[in-house]
């Protein structure tokens, strides 16, 4: 056969397709609808796995590259500290390089208004190592990463064009930044992308006489040598980090390392886990789909057998008769995923949300590219064939003789067909079982974390972030500053208090700082990790946290007073559980202001202890070990100011901008926030993963009552002369109505069994993934409610052919 009349005989299908579905445009508009929930769902999900985890870095030889930490336990690591990091780079044998950076906020003048620009301190090579060069302008050189050279800063793209207007003359520009000189010597490209999407690089310049191993904040990144596995890259960090434990005992001791690749770094396990699980999901809802769309056009098939016979007896073979409904069916996925590229397209709009927290900017670039629109062509294609090979193949088994005595009306063609088309209605309940099921679940976790105890009262709280440079004061200044903005801050009317804090509850960032438990002989090892909060005195009263035992701060635990901490309920639980922790003392190091060093370790007497406040957000499983020292005794810069106010918070906000500007000018006021709106933005994760996956399992739920309801609508018209017989026989219309409701009730309950198995499997993974919080995955309250939800559907959708068929005319029916 020539492949002209190959192309004739497809172009021939393909018309005479066209025509028939012309012909019954609510089917083909029903069919393809079905059709472009599931593959627009797959398509949007398909983009998100495409830009998160198959499309390649944005860096040369990106799978070289692997991120060092420091690991203090089996499941804990952080940054490194300078000396570490030094020491990594000279004496390791397995990177051609080992580069740093750390993230830094820098405030940027001397080109308008000062503003605060999130950016990073680099070594000189690590742009180099990543393969990037700047667009205009030159790269960092050896000389701009030393201490005391002139400093030097690289501009993104996106600041480069919202401060300066794309100036090319801003090469050789001097700014200001941290309240000293600095002059543009790069502007990078447009395209590039960076960890944590800084708006400045500059150099880190560290000074390795003076490097510390007391406090980290470096994250180092290596290029493995050529043959170097990442196995024996783990390996021989390994061997340094032990060499340097032996070394320096004190300082290392329980200190190893950890290997991680940039592309497992950059991902969270909970948010690799949302992607996966919406991605079962919609693949659940386009298997229902397809199903439901298998059984239209075998219920299709069937009306059609007498044409079909006709076709078949003017000379039609098997082949031409498979391959013509098999068109029909390509086509209608085709224009199933025509519309799903728009629906997808909408879709894509909420992705940013489901992924705001990686890492890695570049991952959030989502949206339809060539590889998306292919694979919505291969979908479609593949699911054409999926749910139209069977009826395609089962309508072209004809038994011309009998079809043809029919006369015109349609057959269910078999026993065996209806019990088929039944079994596919029982695999619709059961996928729709499971996403239910999975809905509920995450629903009833987002319900939890609504009314979960943050720990504190978040009514009429407003947040600022004072983003002052770490050097532009030292100890005693920032003291003074930090007085005068309490001061100042609490003569705003309106205002009922103010304090200050480090960090702010459920935004996660804390520092962590070694500890030990003097003369203690259950003394925890001095590298175990506690988060560090600084407070003022007013704190507690503005948050309002309970406290369980001894005295909150006082104005007169000043720098002059004896060192004295305040720990929560679940540090007591682990470290002092059957002792008296008030009069405990911690051996604890101070943070310097300015510096990136601390002080050394001194006795800070615990005088208190308070309720737990969720710092790393409401989905917290268990309370986190937190330690409390009072603000004057360990100032650091850039804390964040929080007001308690009478009326609406954000009434306040302009009075506090003008008197805080004219405390100091330099120090611009970040992240201004209601309590509330941060308590929003820690739960909009996890509200959009419920409401997605409750809006699958709705589409899913009506699909399968829309399975139900055909194959019981279709059942009575073909069976009305059953019907008609059993009402001439004597049964009155209650006895018919359960007769039919008995079939939707029989589909519902053998979907209910497979349904709660597989349900039990998906939902132990969302607890894998963290993405339960206080239920259990085979919680029964809602197995339960899920499965009677499903009988009463199909109840429901078997209802109004339950009715038609108790008004069927006996006689009517006899006729037919």
């Amino acid at each position: 056969m020539g492949l002209g009349v190959v192309f004739g005989h497809c172009h021939r299908d393909l018309r005479y397709a066209v025509r028939r579905l012309r012909e019954s445009p609510g089917f083909a508009l029903t069919t393809a609808l079905t059709l472009a929930l599931g593959i627009g769902a797959n398509t949007a999900m398909f983009s998100v796995v495409d830009s998160i985890l198959l499309r390649s870095l944005p860096y040369k030889d990106p799978e070289s590259l692997v991120v060092v930490w420091e690991k203090r336990s089996k499941d804990q690591h952080s940054v490194a500290s300078e000396a570490n990091y030094v020491d990594w780079r000279n004496q390791n044998r397995a990177f051609s390089r080992l580069s740093a950076f750390a993230t830094s906020g820098f405030n940027l003048s001397g080109a308008g208004q000062a503003e605060r620009v999130d950016g990073v301190n680099t070594t000189w090579d690590m742009l180099p190592m990543l393969g990037a060069a700047p667009a205009v302008g030159r790269a960092f050189q050896p000389q701009d990463d030393r201490p005391g050279a002139p400093r030097t800063a690289i501009l993104s793209y996106g600041l480069w064009q919202r401060k300066f207007g794309g100036d090319p003359a801003v090469i050789g520009r001097a700014i200001t930044v941290n309240g000293g000189p600095a002059t543009i010597i790069g502007v990078m490209p447009r395209n590039f992308r960076f960890f944590y999407s800084p708006g400045m690089f500059m150099p880190l310049a560290l000074d390795e006489a003076k490097t510390s191993r007391d406090f980290g904040y470096l994250i180092a990144i290596g290029r493995l040598k050529p043959g170097i596995s990442f196995s024996q890259a783990r390996a021989e960090m390994t061997r340094v980090a032990a060499n340097l434990e032996a070394v320096y005992p004190k300082e290392n001791r329980g200190i190893g390392v950890f290997l991680e690749t940039v592309r497992h770094a950059i991902m969270h396990t909970g948010q690799i886990g949302s992607v996966w699980v919406l991605c079962g999901a919609v693949g659940f809802v386009l298997l229902i789909a397809c199903v439901n769309v298998a059984n239209l056009l075998l219920a299709k098939a069937a009306v059609r057998q007498r044409e079909l016979a006709v076709r078949a007896s003017l000379g039609a073979g098997r082949s031409l008769l498979v391959g013509q409904l098999l068109v029909e069916s390509v086509l209608l996925s085709l224009a199933g995923g025509l519309m799903g590229v728009a629906l997808a397209a909408w879709l894509l709009k909420l992705v940013p949300n489901l992924v705001a927290d990686f890492v890695l900017a570049g991952v959030t670039d989502i949206g339809l590219n060539w590889r998306v629109l292919a694979f919505t062509l291969a979908l479609s294609l593949l699911t054409g064939l999926f749910f139209g090979v069977f009826p395609a193949w089962r309508a072209s088994r004809l038994d011309l003789q009998s079809m043809l005595k029919e006369a015109g009306r349609g057959s269910s063609g078999s026993l065996s067909l209806a019990k088929f088309r039944g079994a596919l209605v029982v695999v619709q309940v059961a996928l729709s079982l499971v996403l239910l099921a999975s809905a509920g679940l995450m629903l009833r976790s987002l319900a939890a974390l609504e009314n979960a105890n943050p720990g504190f009262r978040q009514d009429h709280l407003l947040t600022m972030r004072l983003a002052m440079a770490d050097n532009r004061y030292g100890p005693s200044a920032l003291r003074i500053y930090y007085r005068r903005v309490l001061e100042v801050a609490t003569s705003i009317p309106g205002v009922e208090g103010a304090g200050l804090s480090l960090g702010l509850p459920l935004q996660g960032a804390q520092i962590g700082m070694q500890f030990e438990l003097a003369a203690h002989a259950k003394a925890p090892n001095a590298s175990t990790l506690a988060p560090f909060e600084i407070v003022s005195p007013d704190f507690y009263r503005i948050m309002a946290v309970p406290s369980q035992k001894g005295r909150y701060f006082s104005e007169h635990d000043d720098e002059n007073a004896p060192r004295v901490a305040i720990v929560n309920e679940a540090f007591v639980r682990r470290y002092l559980p059957d002792e008296e922790p008030l009069g405990k003392k911690l051996l604890m190091q101070s943070l310097i202001s300015g510096s990136k060093d601390v002080g050394p370790a001194t006795a800070w007497e615990i005088v208190g202890v308070v309720a737990n406040v969720r710092y790393k957000g409401l989905n917290e499983k268990r309370p986190v070990p937190e330690i409390y020292v009072p603000l004057m005794q360990s100032p650091w810069p850039g804390a964040a100011l929080i007001l308690r106010t009478a009326s609406e918070p954000t009434s306040v906000t302009q009075a506090a901008r003008i008197v805080l500007t004219r405390v100091d000018p330099e120090v611009p006021l970040t992240s201004v926030k209601t309590m509330d709106q941060i308590t929003a933005d820690s739960l909009s994760q996890p509200r959009l993963r419920a409401w997605l996956i409750g809006g699958f399992a709705a589409v899913a739920l009506i699909m399968a009552a829309l399975g139900i309801y055909a194959l019981i609508s279709y059942s009575v018209a073909q069976g009305t002369h059953d019907l008609g017989v059993r009402v001439a026989l004597g049964a009155d219309r209650g006895q018919i109505v359960r007769l039919v409701l008995a079939r939707g009730l029989l589909l519902t309950a053998g979907g209910l069994l497979p349904g709660l198995a597989g349900a039990l499997a998906v939902t132990r993974l969302l607890a894998s993934f963290s993405l339960l919080f206080q239920v259990q995955p085979n919680d029964p309250w809602t197995f339960a409610a899920i499965s009677l939800l499903l009988v009463m559907v199909g109840l429901v959708a078997g209802l109004v052919p339950a009715v038609r068929a108790s008004r069927i005319d006996p006689v009517v029916a006899l006729r037919e």
